[in-house]
């Protein structure tokens, strides 16, 4: 049998495993959200980016070209709903 003391130590140490433990797993599911945020902010980004850069159509059309004279014309006027779409769809998918 043991004594109160030993069973307060065991107790103890019980105890601080399952602080580390808890702990430990605190810090791997922040970990966790850290990169999956980044993951998601690139993969955005880079919809975003390839969404902006000009096709061989914008370059070869003289008419989104601007003059000298004119405020020059937007990169894309209808960026924002295929980013939003495709953003649902990658939501859905998840």
């Amino acid at each position: 049998m043991t004594s109160k003391r030993e069973r307060k130590i065991a107790r103890a140490k019980y105890e601080r495993q399952q602080v580390r433990r808890t702990s430990k797993q605190a810090r791997n599911r922040l970990a966790r959200r850290i990169f999956a945020g980044l993951i998601v902010v690139s993969v955005v980004g880079f919809l975003a980016y390839q969404q902006t850069k000009p096709t061989a159509q914008d370059v070869a059309s003289p008419s989104q070209s601007p003059t000298s004279d004119t405020a020059p014309a937007p990169i894309s006027t209808n960026a924002k709903p295929k980013l939003i779409c495709k953003l649902a769809s990658i939501q859905l998918k998840a």
